[in-house]
């Protein structure tokens, strides 16, 4: 992929706060949590090339087996939680009913 590492890490970043600020106001909540969902799974084959290549975060440090295994379980749970309230959420349309 083009770009540097420190772009990428930026790019997503920005991206994760847009996604949260969607998460917090009621009328992007349900699309924002299925966007979030989509983005967590989309990035995860770069915490999973960490794992696999034992490579440091941006600062230097390593994560042990167990924090990447830590890492994983997290980013699971919060798919799960994400696709929750895209579940639960009500839309204008079905609020009404």
């Amino acid at each position: 992929m083009p770009g540097t590492p420190r772009f990428w890490v930026l790019l997503s970043g920005a991206v994760e706060a847009l996604l949260g600020i969607g998460l917090i106001i009621p009328f992007l909540r349900k699309w924002s949590a299925k966007a979030t969902a989509i983005f967590l799974v989309l990035i995860y084959p770069a915490n999973l090339n960490m794992w696999i290549n034992d490579l440091s975060l941006g600062d230097g440090t390593k994560l042990s087996p167990s924090g990447h295994l830590i890492r994983m379980l997290v980013q699971l749970t919060a798919i799960a939680v994400c696709l929750w309230i895209f579940r639960k959420s009500q839309t204008p349309e079905n609020k009404a009913s």
